[in-house]
């Protein structure tokens, strides 16, 4: 069975190999912050739950992939540039879980139930600029999976 911390390794993993990324994060909306992130880019995974099927299990993940303009001058060239560039991670991460690629493997038997995504910039302020990709991963649950520990 794919389970939450599955999935968490998996986006870190591939975070760690991916060439633009430069720091990986999980936990609460709150870990969206310029306090917290030490290089950028830098991208911040929230599980925001799942719902479950006869057979199958959907996850739904904010996936923040985000970086820091270097001055207040430059925030509106930067935030266009990051938004692309951005983009582009997120679409890498689609194509490896539907393909099956170098870090969703095809063994594991994932499937993207729905992507879609979201510029975050601010071109008033030195603020992160980027994008929020919201996904659903679809994998496989068996209720018989696990005996419950009951008596």
């Amino acid at each position: 069975m794919i389970t939450y911390n599955n999935l968490i390794n998996r986006f870190e993993t591939f975070a760690n190999s991916n060439h633009f990324i430069r720091t990986f994060t999980h936990g609460s909306p709150d870990g969206v912050d310029l306090d917290k992130f030490e290089l950028y880019p830098a991208m911040h995974v929230v599980y925001t739950g799942a719902t479950y099927g006869d057979l199958d299990k959907t996850y739904s993940f904010e996936v923040y992939i985000l970086s820091l303009p270097p001055n207040k001058t430059d925030a509106a060239d930067f935030s266009a540039s990051v938004i692309s560039e951005s983009e582009q991670v997120a679409e890498d991460l689609i194509a490896d879980l539907r393909t099956g690629g170098e870090v969703f493997k095809r063994n594991d038997l994932y499937s993207i139930e729905s992507a879609f995504t979201t510029p975050l910039e601010d071109a008033q302020s030195n603020v992160l600029s980027g994008i929020l990709l919201n996904i659903s991963i679809i994998a496989g649950f068996d209720n018989s999976s696990c005996n419950a520990p009951l008596t």
